[in-house]
């Protein structure tokens, strides 16, 4: 299929905020897919941020509509299957690129809340000058605690070789194993018997793997946690049962839970979800990991080159 030399990309006003930080290469016009029930035939090309679900009757009143740009690694907030039925590709991050391994957004945000969980920061910020005053126990810290990170991908190792940096003990779980040249134990699954001696031990669990469709961190391996143990979420909120999570909270098992990546099951907990917070034993962040400036230039640079290269080929 051969596409306009101008490359020309259409973006949702819901998202024109974003305006600046995207690839000068492509050109953009904004449409309005909220009120309007018009039609916009001349639409081949849509950017598509995560801020809403692209749903059956937008992909309706875009018949044309065959690229959708996606500067993020998941697409939960496209319908992968009305697409494909619809014909229409889906062009996302890959996270192999060298260009978006530059990206530590995610990482960035997952080790201040791997510090959240010890030192609870953001229950000491002063906002009145006759509150300055220290806590009356001193906080923990990351230094010689012994750190679980589910999931060795790029997320992971990065997060794994600044918390050796900072004295923390790391070991991983990922079935592809450990890096030549890593020193670093990988353990194939959380099943694993080798790891089971040192699950025993754990103090803080942290959740970078990919979702495959379950909760990696069922009530059962929950459960076998040790007490005390906290968990920091920088993958996706689905690979935790949050209602078993949230009753061991309570229970005083296990210490902390600070995420990045909540359900809406989570944050509708009302009552419950409030005390937690208030108590410091939830902390939660609006998916927020890959969302700064960099992160978007360079992303939407990645998926506006891939474009580029497609409708050329094509």
């Amino acid at each position: 299929m051969a596409l306009e030399s101008s490359f020309e990309c259409y973006i949702d006003s819901r998202n024109d905020k974003y305006l600046s930080y995207l690839w000068n290469k492509l050109s953009y016009s904004v449409i309005d897919l909220t009120e309007s029930c018009e039609v916009f035939s001349e639409v081949k090309v849509l950017m598509c941020f995560p801020d809403y679900f692209l749903d059956i009757s937008t992909v309706r009143r875009l018949p044309n509509l065959r690229f959708i740009l996606s500067p993020t690694t998941g697409v939960t907030h496209l319908d992968r299957k009305l697409l494909s039925r619809s014909d229409i590709q889906i062009i996302k991050l890959d996270s192999s690129s060298p260009d978006i391994q530059k990206i530590r957004s995610t990482v960035e945000l997952g080790i201040w809340h791997c510090i959240e969980s010890v030192r609870q920061t953001s229950s000491h910020l002063v906002f009145e000058s006759s509150l300055y005053a220290r806590p009356r126990f001193p906080c923990d810290t990351l230094q010689g605690k012994n750190i679980l990170i589910v999931g060795f991908g790029r997320i992971g190792r990065q997060m794994a070789s600044i918390l050796t940096a900072l004295g923390g003990v790391v070991s991983g779980v990922d079935p592809r194993g450990r890096e030549p040249g890593s020193t670093i134990p990988v353990f194939e699954n959380l099943e694993c018997k080798k790891l089971s001696q040192l699950l025993t031990t754990i103090e803080l669990v942290v959740i970078a793997c990919s979702y495959e469709g379950y909760a990696v961190f069922s009530k059962d391996v929950l459960n076998r946690l040790p007490k005390g143990c906290s968990l920091v979420n920088i993958a996706r909120g689905d690979l935790v049962d949050e209602k078993a999570l949230v009753q061991l909270l309570e229970q005083g098992v296990l210490e902390r839970y600070c995420t990045d990546v909540a359900t809406n099951s989570l944050l509708k907990m009302g009552d419950r979800f409030l005390a937690l917070t208030k108590l410091g034993k939830l902390v939660v962040t609006p998916h927020i990991g890959g969302f700064t400036e960099y992160g978007l230039k360079v992303a939407s640079k990645f998926v506006g080159a891939k474009y580029i290269e497609k409708s050329s080929s094509n």
